[in-house]
């Protein structure tokens, strides 16, 4: 399993237990910023090959190949705790998934100091995205959600945690397309961990291979995460469209 320890050039997240945290968030948004890999500062972009990154207009490629990850990450020691709350938003889609044991192809992890959060997508039979709370593993840990059919539209995933006590009682909680999919205990979701607090969003497991389409990813700790833009709509498009032809007539007169 590849684990990673996050430095202190990174941006993400810790506290010491019963100390109140600060709010924090952080965007990268394509629809806002198009053409720009996640900016250093705040992020850093640690890539092993032969795996590779890049961007191109709106959409941000992560070509993750065996052997290899991409890590988008952040590190805020003295924000993030097992006591804090945190949400995390992304649109994205899976272009190719391999990997025997079915663990995760596109990932998020959040690590507070004393557990990791694993959050997952890879595809199933017949290329069809699977979305799930991963284990210890990188695995699912209450089986997998399957949206409808989607086309080749990208997901939007919420993954957040609900709770201040850093017991069982906390929950983590994904939501695809707006809809609850999986809801597990704190204690249930990743596993254990001692490194420093951060998020990291990419390729994140070295044992599989996948490419990712990435529009955007934000978070928020002790705080909602800032909403993405909205993909614009094949009428939203063509509303635009028909608007620069009449302006185009408008100008010839």
């Amino acid at each position: 399993m590849k684990r990673f320890q996050l430095s202190v050039s990174c941006a993400a997240l810790v506290i010491s237990a019963g100390i109140a945290s600060a709010a924090t968030n952080s965007v990268y948004d394509l629809y806002v910023t198009p053409g720009i890999t996640p900016p250093t500062p705040p992020w850093t972009v640690t890539i092993g090959a032969p795996s590779t990154q890049s961007v191109s207009s709106r959409v941000l490629t992560i070509n993750d190949a065996a052997g290899g990850f991409v890590w988008n990450s952040q590190s805020l020691p003295g924000q993030l705790s097992s006591t804090a709350t945190w949400e995390a938003r992304a649109r994205m889609r899976l272009l190719s998934y391999s990997d025997g044991p079915g663990r995760v192809g596109m990932g998020w992890d959040f690590e507070d100091g004393t557990r990791y959060m694993a959050i997952g997508a890879r595809l199933g039979v017949g290329n069809v995205h699977e979305f799930f709370i991963g284990d210890s593993g990188h695995a699912p840990v209450a089986g997998v959600y399957t949206p409808a059919p989607n086309g080749d539209d990208f997901y939007n995933l919420r993954v957040r945690k609900v709770g201040t006590s850093g017991t069982a009682a906390d929950t983590i909680e994904l939501y695809v397309n707006d809809i609850l999919a999986q809801s597990v205990s704190y204690t249930t979701a990743g596993g254990s961990i001692v490194s420093t607090p951060g998020v990291i969003f990419g390729g994140i497991f070295g044992g599989s291979a996948a490419t990712a389409e990435v529009n955007g990813f934000s978070f928020g700790i002790n705080e909602a995460a800032p909403a993405l833009l909205p993909e614009p709509s094949a009428i939203a498009l063509f509303a635009i469209g028909a608007l620069l032809a009449v302006r185009r007539l408008s100008v010839r007169r």
